[in-house]
């Protein structure tokens, strides 16, 4: 899951359930703007069989910035979702929203059905590997394809998330 939030004003909620008869073992690594986000209490967590198990990522990897959450299932089956409240100051009200899943990491990604026009958004771009990369943003339209006047190459650290936004593009 990217976009993900483990603060006072943006908190997300990671759910895991097994539909299975067997329990599951699952690992969860989050990664920040800073880079991996310490979290010792997620590896090697069991998810009893037919259970689901709730997880509050601000009591368990509490950090500033958005999140990328992924789950690696070592033993059963899992389903994972991730629902979020979010505000944009303390002084107006929060709201919720699920967090739609991540594709799985890629040399390539494709984002459809993005709107015209993304004033006050954020595109998110997440890196897993232990290894700088370097993102080259192309936009297609109706009549072509194109690289933006800003931000069409980002770099993002190792092991991180950056955001970029769209309005810079």
């Amino acid at each position: 899951f990217t976009g993900a939030g483990a603060g006072i004003s943006h908190r997300s909620f990671l759910t895991l359930d097994n539909p299975r008869t067997n329990d599951a073992n699952v690992t969860i690594t989050v990664f920040g703007p800073k880079g991996q986000v310490d979290a010792p209490g997620l590896n090697g967590l069991l998810v009893p069989a037919g259970q689901s198990l709730a997880i509050d990522m601000e009591r368990v990897a509490p950090a500033l910035g958005d999140l990328t959450v992924h789950i690696s299932v070592t033993r059963g089956l899992v389903a994972a979702s991730m629902w979020e409240r979010w505000a944009q100051s303390a002084l107006t009200k929060s709201v919720s929203t699920w967090v739609p899943s991540a594709p799985t990491p890629a040399k390539k990604v494709q984002l459809v059905g993005v709107p015209p026009k993304l004033n006050q958004s954020t595109l998110l771009v997440a890196n897993p590997r232990p290894v700088s990369a370097i993102v080259q943003v192309k936009l297609v339209n109706s009549s072509a394809t194109f690289a933006p006047t800003k931000n069409s190459v980002v770099t993002v650290p190792p092991q991180s998330t950056v955001a970029v936004p769209t309005d810079n593009l």
